[in-house]
């Protein structure tokens, strides 16, 4: 079962970065007002696009130790997935920083359309590495007002445009996934090999695990357009 805000403080790092602000003035030395420079997502350079269809773009975000995003903003609704836990720094617009942490498979739904423009960065100020992917979900957000939490033990994730499906492929098992976006959260030997944070479109055909390791995949299905 997915949790709504409730969870948050379980979870850190998501308490700081799950509700937008407004964008506010800077204050300079002198006294005089200016206006933090805040830029689409798209053009973050820390942002790279790794996948993009006409209902989704997927934005690999990694940082090491010391680096941090600029200031950019989110409109469309997220759904994000941490891929390593990490400890970093999240600053929302106009506020002060919050340090947290977050684990490994932890699933985000923002619903940015109904909140309004999100607008932060993400400093790695804590001597770890991190990684996320964000997924920006296009078209309509279906009235979708609450943000939801995913479990890393939870085996199905249901979010108003559609669903995240859990599975662990031991070394040797297969499984026939239906049509969608697969992310892999471990390194491994699938059909080929993979990478934590990885994603492709599986259109339907057998996975096998064919290393040594288990694998821990997630599997992003969206509703089909009823009109």
């Amino acid at each position: 079962m997915q949790r709504t805000l409730q969870w948050v403080g379980a979870l850190g790092l998501l308490s700081a970065t799950l509700l937008g602000c407004s964008a506010s003035p800077k204050v300079t030395d002198s006294g005089i007002k200016t206006q933090t420079p805040v830029i689409p997502v798209e053009q973050e350079s820390r942002h790279k696009t790794v996948f993009e269809n006409d209902q989704l773009r997927v934005y690999d975000v990694k940082l090491q130790p010391g680096e941090e995003t600029a200031f950019h903003e989110h409109r469309n609704d997220l759904l994000t997935v941490v891929v390593i836990a990490s400890t970093v720094a999240n600053q929302t617009l106009g506020q002060a920083e919050k340090v947290d942490r977050a684990p490994s498979g932890v699933l985000i739904y923002s619903p940015y359309q109904t909140q309004g423009p999100f607008r932060h960065r993400i400093l790695a100020s804590q001597g770890e590495a991190f990684h996320v992917l964000g997924i920006g979900l296009k078209g309509d957000n279906h009235g979708a007002s609450e943000v939801l939490l995913g479990r890393p033990d939870e085996p199905l994730f249901r979010f108003p445009q559609g669903q995240v499906q859990r599975l662990t492929l031991a070394p040797g098992e297969e499984v026939s996934l239906t049509e969608g976006l697969v992310v892999s959260l471990d390194a491994g030997q699938l059909n080929g090999l993979v990478l934590p944070g990885q994603v492709w479109w599986q259109a339907g055909e057998l996975l096998r695990n064919r290393g040594n390791v288990p694998v821990r995949l997630l599997q992003l299905q969206l509703n089909r357009d009823e009109s």
